[in-house]
């Protein structure tokens, strides 16, 4: 008997502990303390790997745990995509700089799969502020003449690499002349770029680099355009490729034509490109317009996720606290984390993402952290002081003296809001900039207005929240009208987790009594048969009627002699009472339990 009923406690224990540490662990951090949920988050992620095994894991999620947990380095390399697989390597070589592993056959792997770009159109600028003449050398020579309003004159000799645009401002390079260099050389002050657009738009743009010299000095500019891709150009396969290079510390520029006259293509839309870009180029603009492009002042989306798309969207912002960044870590933390610390229904490349685009782990032993120092990790290009080796930042930043230069508003082509003021307008956002004063914003793809009062639907009035597709998890579908249409009401269905603690404190409480019943039992009988004799005769403290009065009292007997009891009525059965037939199954089946 003993041995069953240690059997059974044993069991009881398994069935209400797990429920204690469960309910245990919705209360383990504060609202407001980010570091403990993203420590929650690592920690989940961990258990998730170690549940699943390396060997088990889906290649993105082996290459994610590499590159957020430092786990599963060896079945990333021996998985069949390594290797042949452009974005899975991309993503391998991320992981492999973050655990200091990254092997020089890698690397010529990677540089083995660029091409020359397709679909972009090139052109020759020269602008001198008096009127010239020009020699532009490459397989031929031409002379080119430049007029007073800087529209080209015209172009003579036997080369046919350049000829006038149809704008009349520019030269426009032959395609067959891609990989050649051209030298020129003006007899006054001049200088030289390259411009270039997608073949399907009009949009020009201007490279980076700009060279000048005085009358009769040279210049020297060359096509660079790069892509990746197996047979042709692949644009998500050159966004992940180029940062690959960019972590390993490699210059992309030749890649950034293709991916900027390519990233308005709808197509690729969906791979988030501003992400890239920004991390790549530093550009302030592409950073607006990722900022834009963020949903619900909450999440960004890509490949059809959205916690995929705000890690993505989080990864160059690593070192930055934009407002629509901190909008964004409080939608992950305090709306759509799960119990567990994981995001996502525990999906392990989703998760292990997040918390690397939040708060990155290094596992190379690189040295002191930069920002302990009192140091910048920025991006390469952003870097205008010494770059520091022996310090550590995350993925391509680099550890730098000075701190990133801020903009003004007008350099971002933005518009300063008075403190009355808001930004309005569909894609605007408000960013930092070095020339408003307290209470001024930087408004940026819109206007500033006056605010109005705003205008309550109906379902947020009855405590629901308008969302543009659907409900979050937690979350029931409402009828009540939201201020625009196409919008869905949700309506929390969260329950207080004081209520939890109630019902498991209930049940162990019975538990417990049930457990005391059956060890005890021999001393309960008794009891119970008394219970039953009150039953029988209508005890005292039954409800319905009053026993009757005790008659007064006796005094009290000798020492050895036992005095009879007085006698009573007999007490009339209540209506409530039990049958002795019900007492006697209670009492058979308590039996049968202490068996």
């Amino acid at each position: 008997m003993k041995k069953r009923t240690s059997v059974f406690i044993v069991l009881l224990a398994f069935a209400v502990f797990p429920l204690m540490f469960a309910q245990a662990a919705n209360e383990t951090c504060s609202a407001g303390d980010d570091s403990c949920k993203i420590d929650n988050g690592y920690s989940c992620l961990n258990q998730k790997i170690n549940d699943k095994e390396c060997d088990n894991l889906a290649p993105e999620e082996k290459v994610f745990s590499l590159i957020a947990a430092g786990k599963c380095l060896s079945e990333v390399k021996d998985d069949s995509q390594f290797e042949d697989d452009i974005i899975y390597t991309s993503q391998s070589v991320i992981g492999m700089k973050e655990s200091g592993s990254v092997d020089s056959d890698t690397k010529k792997w990677l540089f083995g799969q660029n091409r020359t770009s397709e679909g972009i159109d090139w052109f020759l600028e020269v602008e001198s502020p008096n009127k010239t003449s020009c020699t532009i050398e490459s397989s031929g020579t031409n002379t080119v003449s430049i007029n007073e309003d800087k529209t080209i004159g015209s172009v003579i000799g036997g080369s046919s690499c350049l000829t006038k645009s149809s704008n009349g401002y520019w030269l426009e390079i032959n395609p067959n002349c891609y990989d050649e260099n051209f030298t020129i050389s003006c007899d006054n002050q001049f200088l030289t770029t390259l411009l270039y657009k997608s073949s399907d738009s009009d949009t020009i743009y201007v490279s980076e680099k700009t060279s000048s010299a005085s009358a009769e000095g040279e210049t020297e500019e060359k096509v660079e355009s790069l892509c990746f891709g197996d047979g042709s150009c692949n644009y998500e396969e050159t966004l992940w490729g180029a940062l690959a290079l960019n972590v390993l510390g490699i210059n992309t520029d030749a890649y950034l034509p293709y991916l900027i006259t390519k990233s308005s293509d709808s197509e690729n839309e969906n791979f988030l490109p501003n992400s890239f870009l920004y991390h790549l180029t530093g550009s302030v603009e592409f950073k607006n317009q990722l900022l834009a492009e963020q949903i619900n002042g909450k999440w960004w989306t890509s490949k059809e996720s959205k916690y995929f798309g705000t890690a993505l969207a989080l990864y160059p912002l690593q070192y930055e606290e934009p407002s629509q960044k901190k909008d964004s870590v409080d939608w992950l933390l305090n709306e759509v984390q799960e119990e567990d610390g994981c995001w996502n229904s525990g999906n392990i490349r989703d998760t292990a993402f997040i918390l690397y685009s939040l708060s990155p782990k290094s596992f190379a032993s690189t040295g002191t952290s930069c920002q302990s120092a009192g140091y910048f990790c920025l991006s390469q290009i952003n870097c205008n002081g010494e770059i520091l080796q022996g310090y550590s930042c995350s993925g391509a930043f680099v550890c730098c003296t000075v701190d990133k230069e801020i903009q003004t508003c007008s350099q971002q082509g933005g518009e300063i809001c008075s403190s009355n003021q808001i930004c309005s307008g569909v894609g605007s956002i408000t960013t930092a900039s070095s020339d408003i004063s307290s209470g001024e914003l930087c408004c940026v793809n819109g206007v500033c207005q006056v605010p109005q009062a705003p205008v309550v639907s109906e379902c947020e009035s009855q405590g629901g929240e308008c969302r543009v597709n659907s409900c979050l998890s937690g979350e029931s579908e409402s009828s009540l009208a939201c201020q625009y249409s196409g919008d869905v009401c949700c309506i929390s269905q969260t329950k207080s987790s004081s209520t939890g603690w109630v019902w498991v404190f209930l049940l162990l409480i019975l538990i417990g009594a049930v457990v005391a019943g059956i060890i005890y039992r021999d001393k309960l009988i008794p009891y119970w048969m008394m219970i039953k004799s009150k039953f029988r005769r209508g005890g005292n403290g039954l409800t319905g009627s009053s026993a009757p009065s005790p008659g007064p009292r006796s005094p009290p007997s000798s020492p050895g002699f036992r005095r009879p009891m007085p006698s009573r009525h007999p007490a009339r059965r209540l209506p409530g009472a039990r049958s002795q037939g019900e007492i006697d199954e209670v009492l058979k089946k308590l039996k049968e339990m202490g068996k």
